[in-house]
């Protein structure tokens, strides 16, 4: 439901969701997305989507979600990610949006977001583990770059630390065999896990 202050806000958003409600299961879930308008727009009353406004539909969805709840064992509606950054108000957490229904509507698109990233990184960081130093992330990248960029060069231990070292003698230069061979088997790992996701 896309919501215009000052038009469809207030009695007729409890109105709506009110109805929506009472059509039971034909309405698996909804979102209240609050309306993108200028004051060239038709639908324009001349008020804005402020905080104010947008905590006071926030409200109106949190009782409703509540309700759904309790009764329905969802919480049903959810107000968009816009409304609770327009009402400066912290967004739900992932449980909130139970599957993401609405994710395409902007509902839960932020939280999703922070999941996924908060993922990526914490499977960064078990990569790169041992390597977290300026000089370990670079080497870790040269070997990475040969191992993935110029394979015919890379065939064992050796051919990579060579190509590093042909490369950039400062990468190569005082590795010690293990710290080589680390950086070697963590870069094979890494290429192994982006060709897995790109398939």
């Amino acid at each position: 439901m896309v919501v215009v202050p000052g038009l469809n806000d207030k009695e007729v958003l409890e109105e709506s969701l009110s109805d929506l409600w009472n059509m039971g299961d034909a309405v698996l879930s909804a979102a209240v997305v609050p309306v993108g308008l200028t004051q060239f727009s038709h639908l324009y009353t001349g008020k804005k989507m402020d905080c104010e406004t947008a905590r006071s539909i926030l409200q109106q969805v949190e009782a409703w979600g509540e309700r759904a709840r309790n009764e329905r064992k969802e919480t049903w509606v959810y107000g968009s990610d816009e409304l609770y950054m327009l009402a400066q108000r912290a967004l739900p957490a992932a449980e909130h949006y139970g599957e993401f229904a609405q994710i395409e509507n902007g509902v839960g698109a932020v939280t999703s977001l922070r999941m996924r990233v908060a993922a990526g990184l914490d499977r960064v960081t078990r990569l790169i583990e041992g390597f977290e130093s300026p000089y370990g992330m670079e080497l870790l990248a040269s070997v990475h770059w040969v191992a993935t960029h110029a394979e015919e060069q890379a065939t064992d231990l050796e051919s990579v630390v060579r190509a590093v070292y042909g490369w950039n003698e400062r990468t190569g230069k005082g590795m010690a065999m293990s710290f080589r061979r680390s950086a070697y088997h963590t870069a094979r790992r890494i290429a192994a896990s982006m060709r897995s996701r790109c398939e």
